[in-house]
């Protein structure tokens, strides 16, 4: 009999809002982000469009998985959605800064579930 995999992220919601936070605190191996992507995508299948994606926790996180935030932020905002990261390491969100990916930074969980009420 086949294990169930392990879920890779926590889920909340906050009205048309789906808030995800990756259980892992090194997201830099396809071990660890192939599963997170699918997770991602089973969640945009549901119709589940606006996506904030909580890194609090995360302590190293590789280019590969916010260039998979970014391709997935562009093909929401393309229907009205988005993908919105907040409470990121300053160190990680310079990262992000350096890269100049289209992704929209929140100091809070809250500042980035407001965001998609503008």
């Amino acid at each position: 009999m086949d294990k169930p995999l392990a879920r890779r992220l926590n889920l909340e919601t906050s009205g048309k809002v789906t808030i995800v936070e990756p259980v892992d605190r090194v997201i830099v191996e396809d071990a660890t982000i192939n599963p997170i992507r699918d997770e991602l995508k089973a969640l945009i299948a549901e119709k589940k469009n606006r996506l904030v994606v909580n890194l609090a926790k995360a302590q190293k996180v590789s280019t590969y998985f916010f260039a998979l935030l970014s391709s997935l932020h562009m093909k929401l905002e393309s229907v009205g959605g988005g993908v919105k990261i907040c409470c990121l390491d300053s160190h990680l969100a310079e990262g992000i800064k350096i890269m100049k990916l289209p992704l929209n930074l929140y100091p809070t969980e809250q500042a980035a579930i407001d965001a998609f009420g503008r």
